[in-house]
C-alpha cells in the first residue's frame, strides 16, 4: 500500500490497522477488541465476552487493554502519512461496547520518534523473567515519563525505600487471589495447555520468585509453573497514574501505558505489570488509592528493568477480529 494512500480505503491499509492494534498487551492476554469498519471509520469495540468478571467487575483491566490496541492502531495510520482522527466513546449509553473510531485524518509526516514506537510493536512482549541488577538511567525513565504525558497520564518511579512495602501489598494481593476458588477457575480458562490464540501459554508463565522480594502472577495456580528463581532483589518499580476514573480514563490510560511500555522497548528496556493489587481493588469495586497524591488514582503498576528476551503470545487472526458493517449502519 503506497504511504499516501488512506489507510482505511483498502483491505490492506484496515488490515495492516488491525494487525498492529491486536498486537497490543490485554490482561491474561484475553484480546477483549473487536474493530468493525462503518462508514469509512475503524470502530474499536470492547469485547465483553472476554472479560474476566472476578477480577474485573468494572471492566476497567478490559478497557485499557482496548487502550493499548488503539495506541497502536494510532500509530500504524501515522506512518502511513496521515494524522489519526479519533473520537472517544467510551461510556456511550446508545452502545456500551464501542469505545472509540479512527477515521483517516488530514496528511502528516510521522516524526521519527513514532516510527520508531510502531517499529517497537512487535517486539514488545511483557517479561516475566529475573532482571539485572543493572539500574535504568535517569534519561530514560525521563524518557518513559515523557509518554505517559504525552496520553494526558502521569509515570512516577516508586523510591527504592517505598518499594518493598509496594511488594508486600502485590504479594497479599496475590495470596488473597490464589484463596479464591472463582480466580483460579478464571484463570484455569485462560491459561489452558491445549492449542489456543489467546491466553497465556505455559511458556510464558515465568519462574516462580525463590524468596522475597517480587511476587509474579502464578499464572499456574499450582506452584508449577517453572523453578523458581532469583528475582533482582532491589526491583525498579513505577505507578502509572491518571486523575479521573471511568471509561474514558481508562482507555486513556490504556494509550499512555502503551506508549510508555513502546518507548521502553525502544530503548532497551524490559517490562512487566504487576496486577494482582489492582485487582484486588477493582474485585472490591473501589477505585485506587491515590497513593502518590491527591486526586491521582492508580492504572498500573509497572516493573522496570533489563533481562532476557521474552517470548510471545499467541495473537488471533485479523478475520477473527474485524467485520464490516453493512452499508448504512452504524456498526
Amino acid at each position: 500500500m503506497p504511504a499516501t494512500q488512506d489507510p482505511l480505503a483498502s483491505p490492506e491499509g484496515v488490515r495492516r490497522l488491525v494487525t498492529a492494534a491486536i498486537a497490543a498487551p490485554s490482561v491474561h492476554n484475553t484480546q477483549p477488541w473487536r474493530f468493525v469498519l462503518s462508514r469509512g471509520a475503524l470502530e474499536l469495540h470492547a469485547d465483553a465476552s472476554r472479560r474476566l468478571p472476578v477480577i474485573d467487575p468494572r471492566g476497567r483491566s478490559m478497557t485499557i487493554s482496548c487502550g493499548a490496541a488503539l495506541l497502536n492502531a494510532r500509530l500504524a495510520m501515522l506512518t502511513t502519512g496521515h494524522r489519526p482522527d479519533v473520537r472517544v466513546l467510551a461510556g456511550d449509553a446508545h452502545d456500551s461496547t464501542l469505545l472509540a473510531e479512527i477515521r483517516t485524518g488530514p496528511r502528516v509526516t510521522a516524526p521519527t520518534a513514532e516510527r520508531r514506537l510502531y517499529a517497537a510493536i512487535h517486539t514488545r512482549h511483557s517479561n516475566r523473567m529475573p532482571f539485572a541488577a543493572r539500574r535504568v538511567p535517569d534519561d530514560a525513565w525521563a524518557a518513559l515519563a515523557a509518554a505517559a504525558r504525552t496520553e494526558g497520564a502521569e509515570l512516577w518511579p516508586v523510591d527504592r525505600h517505598a518499594v518493598p512495602e509496594m511488594l508486600d501489598l502485590v504479594g497479599a494481593a496475590e495470596r488473597r487471589l490464589e484463596s479464591d476458588p472463582a480466580y483460579g477457575a478464571e484463570l484455569d480458562r485462560w491459561t489452558t495447555d491445549r492449542h489456543r490464540l489467546d491466553g497465556v501459554p505455559r511458556y510464558a508463565f515465568g519462574p516462580a520468585a525463590s524468596g522475597h522480594g517480587v511476587r509474579a502472577r502464578d499464572f499456574a495456580a499450582d506452584g508449577t509453573a517453572g523453578e523458581p528463581a532469583d528475582f533482582e532483589r532491589q526491583p525498579q518499580l513505577a505507578v502509572l497514574m491518571t486523575r479521573g476514573e471511568g471509561p474514558a480514563t481508562w482507555l486513556s490510560a490504556g494509550q499512555a501505558l502503551q506508549r510508555v511500555l513502546l518507548t521502553a522497548t525502544d530503548l532497551g528496556v524490559a517490562t512487566n505489570l504487576l496486577t494482582q493489587l489492582l485487582d484486588v481493588w477493582d474485585m472490591d469495586r473501589r477505585a485506587a488509592a491515590p497513593r502518590y497524591g491527591t486526586g491521582r488514582h492508580i492504572q498500573a503498576i509497572v516493573r522496570v528493568g533489563y533481562g532476557p528476551r521474552a517470548p510471545s503470545t499467541p495473537r488471533r487472526p485479523v478475520s477473527d477480529v474485524l467485520e464490516t458493517a453493512p452499508p448504512g449502519t452504524r456498526g
